[in-house]
């Protein structure tokens, strides 16, 4: 018993130096990056990306695909801003502050072309903070404009996924086989993968989630384990994202190792819950504890106690004169996410509710279900995307052009489930 106190205790440290190493980096990198000057030359960047959102307008759309300007210019507004925002760098970092002419608007994105244009005159504008993101992407591209324009980082970001999407497709191929490289093409597809060269909103979160998969597919736990990467993902979705979609960066690597690793268990209970649960639950722990002491820290520097709990509150708020058409108004989120989903890829959709209906009809004919533990997690996993947008209501029916990507988990997890549910166990029972 003592030893396995120890071993715990050793363990928690560990998370525990993690967490604090991780916090020290995002807020040192915020910092002092809000610290560096600007150029001229920056300045002409920042111009050169403000008028091609301005020109865009708020909610584009690109090859059919809806995109948020509105987050890609107050992303840039903040990091636009830092220099402007107060003699203090820190100060600048944790609160986010942001510019504006009109003291009503506290989302200025139509504001960032004038302030763009004339950046010197930092008194004609009205300030406001954002606390309740780390805002991550705003120091990347402050830095980044240093060298060139939004366009041009859309474009290096769109490469960079791109390539790590193919090479993660050949990876599964070779090592899973066609099954799940098809699955995987399918996520890429119905998700529209290709807006990563036209937008920062959900890219971040597309990113943890590739990269995290690369990783636990090279190093099979030789340097970190599994439940350490989720962790390390859970923490950098918090910095760089803006609650887009979330689960993509948890589910795009679970869904494609948790079967593999069940299998190297006993099969037991225990086991199941510690790969299936497991992996999210330590990826939900390094979200909730950065993004909640980034928002304790900003709350108490800047004197607005609570401001975090407002926050919570109104992301998961939901209207109704009674209980009855309240629960009723949580289900129009999901609705709205999923009629955005269908209008881009009913095809899609069709065809893999066939394949769907098909499996399922073979299996019943057969009368025969191949691997019930591991089918059991994956239907587990199709069902969480439901959960977390009855629970963020707010943000599932403000947003439905970024929640609408929750859908495709859930059919990518069925589609898992199923088959494996048709696969045939190996002579070893696997």
């Amino acid at each position: 018993m003592s030893a396995c106190k120890k071993i715990f205790q050793k363990k928690l440290m560990f998370f525990v130096l993690l967490y604090v190493g991780f916090m020290a980096v995002f807020i040192g990198f915020s910092t002092l990056v809000a610290a560096l000057p600007h150029t001229g030359y920056m300045e002409t960047n920042f111009r050169k990306s403000a008028i091609i959102l301005f020109k865009e307008g708020t909610y584009p759309r690109h090859m059919f695909v809806g995109v948020d300007n509105c987050t890609d210019a107050l992303v840039l507004n903040i990091a636009l801003g830092y220099q402007y925002s107060c003699n203090n760098p820190f100060s600048a970092a944790m609160q986010n502050i942001m510019h504006h002419k009109d003291p009503k608007n506290a989302f200025p994105e139509i504001e960032l072309l004038p302030f763009a244009n004339a950046p010197g005159d930092k008194d004609a504008f009205h300030t406001s903070n954002y606390n309740r993101y780390f805002w991550g992407l705003s120091p990347v591209l402050k830095l980044f404009h240093y060298f060139a324009a939004l366009k041009t980082f859309y474009t290096i970001q769109g490469c960079i996924a791109t390539a790590l999407a193919f090479i993660l497709f050949s990876m599964l191929h070779k090592r899973f086989g066609w099954m799940k490289a098809a699955i995987y093409l399918v996520l890429l597809l119905t998700t529209q993968f290709y807006v990563w060269f036209h937008s920062l909103f959900f890219t971040p979160a597309f990113l943890l989630g590739m990269l995290t998969l690369l990783f636990c597919l090279r190093t099979s736990g030789k340097f970190l384990s599994k439940y350490e990467i989720f962790f390390i993902n859970g923490m950098l979705f918090a910095y760089f994202d803006l609650l887009t979609t979330p689960l993509l960066a948890v589910m795009i690597p679970a869904l494609f190792i948790v079967d593999e690793d069940f299998n190297k268990t006993a099969g037991k209970v225990s086991d199941w819950i510690k790969i299936f649960a497991g992996y999210p639950f330590f990826w939900f722990i390094g979200y909730v504890t950065s993004w909640g002491g980034k928002l304790i820290i900003a709350d108490i520097y800047s004197g607005k106690f609570f401001s975090s709990m407002v926050n919570v509150i109104q992301r998961t708020s939901c209207d109704g004169e009674n209980v009855y058409t309240a629960q009723a108004y949580r289900w129009t989120g999901i609705i709205s996410a999923f009629r955005e989903f269908f209008q881009l890829n009913r095809f899609m959709f069709i065809a893999i509710v066939a394949i769907l209906a098909a499996g399922v009809l073979v299996s019943l004919f057969r009368k025969r279900f191949n691997n019930p533990a591991v089918a059991a997690g994956y239907a587990v996993y199709a069902l969480a995307p439901v959960v977390f947008m009855l629970i963020m209501t707010n943000h599932t029916i403000v947003h439905p052009w970024m929640t609408y990507r929750n859908i495709p988990l859930i059919l990518v997890s069925l589609l898992m489930a199923l088959g494996t549910i048709l696969r045939k166990p190996d002579k070893t029972g696997e």
